[in-house]
């Protein structure tokens, strides 16, 4: 296992992080006096303000329950993992390569298998994003739109759709130069007796994200519906979601012109 990350690089990932940038991805954020930030605060339950950010001086501060830090800190509370992991996780963000001290006092690169899990797991976001207009995404398009998503909300929130077929996302991936190995690895693929295959098949997709928006996995639902009658609205789903059947309109879902 690899040693404590060199301070260098701490530093290097301290000056890059934008911490206005990583606390507004989960906090609503309001001006409040020359480069101080309020917003309710993401640790404890308030309804006035108490949670202040300078991002100029990288430092954080909730004055209802006391918590506060600079970004490493914000990143190990928001996403409960330790300073190390904190450190990994904005270094992968901001694409700076890390190195760490063994007990030999030698230096190691970081090896970057999460960096490049996690740009397989974005990939694939934008793959199965660009395949939610085509013909076969319809089913997906109508159980959007029976949770009242239009197409722009589709388009914040980064929902897809995964095509039937064998190995789809796998070509697509290895045009992109991502191994079988990394796509086992990040949860996108599964071995099969006749080899890799898609594990997101005929599904409608949402990116699982951190606090730092980057894409860590995806979820899916079953786009397949079962009409009881012509005046039932409920379809037969995944156990963990049943949506009305409610056709999207014209309007919604209208390809954008060229």
């Amino acid at each position: 296992m690899a040693g404590m990350i060199l301070k260098e690089d701490v530093e290097k990932v301290r000056a890059a992080a934008d911490l206005y940038d990583i606390v507004s991805a989960s906090v609503t954020l309001r001006p409040s006096g020359t480069g101080t930030f309020v917003g309710l605060c993401p640790f404890h339950d308030e309804k006035t303000p108490s949670f202040s950010v300078r991002p100029a001086l990288g430092v954080w501060h909730c004055f209802g329950c006391g918590l506060g830090g600079d970004v490493f800190g914000y990143v190990e509370h928001q996403e409960n993992i330790d300073f190390r992991e904190a450190v990994e996780l904005l270094a992968d963000k901001y694409h700076i390569e890390l190195h760490y001290e063994n007990s030999g006092g030698r230096t190691e690169h970081s090896g970057s298998k999460r960096a490049r899990l996690i740009e397989a797991n974005e990939e694939a976001q934008r793959f199965f994003m660009s395949q939610i207009m085509s013909k076969e995404a319809l089913a997906a398009r109508k159980l959007l739109g029976g949770r009242n998503f239009s197409r722009a909300d589709c388009e914040r929130f980064g929902c897809g759709y995964a095509p039937q077929g064998w190995d789809n996302l796998v070509r697509y991936l290895a045009s992109k130069g991502f191994t079988q190995q990394e796509m086992l690895d990040a949860g996108l693929a599964r071995q099969g007796q006749r080899g890799v295959y898609d594990y997101f098949r005929g599904r409608a997709t949402w990116p699982i994200r951190d606090s730092t928006g980057r894409t860590l996995g995806l979820a899916r639902a079953s786009c397949m519906t079962t009409i009881r009658s012509p005046r039932s609205t409920s379809t037969r789903r995944t156990p963990s979601c049943t949506v009305r059947r409610r056709c999207c309109t014209a309007s919604t879902w209208r390809s954008r012109p060229s």
